[in-house]
């Protein structure tokens, strides 16, 4: 298991993945978007985006396939498009 695997459930044993209605959200540094293997953390931008095929996901969108197929992670009953300003 790779360190971004143990990362992704640590995160989600901690509590950190979020479903809101529009969108699922993983809190790490700071809050970050994730959509499918999408994310908008710098580790996707820099080694998951770029041709490197040893970094299929960031540990983001690992922990939301964890937090689904494990039941744990928290629903918040309103669009997260609301928080993020006009």
């Amino acid at each position: 298991m790779g360190e971004r695997a143990i990362q992704a459930l640590r995160g989600t044993r901690e509590g950190r993945v979020k479903r809101y209605l529009d969108l699922w959200v993983v809190i790490g540094d700071e809050e970050y978007v994730v959509e499918g293997s999408f994310c908008t953390c710098p580790d996707y931008f820099f080694n998951v985006s770029s041709s490197n095929p040893s970094a299929d996901r960031c540990w983001h969108a690992m922990a939301v396939e964890a937090a689904v197929d494990r039941g744990e992670f928290d629903e918040v009953d309103e669009y997260y498009h609301h928080f993020m300003g006009p």
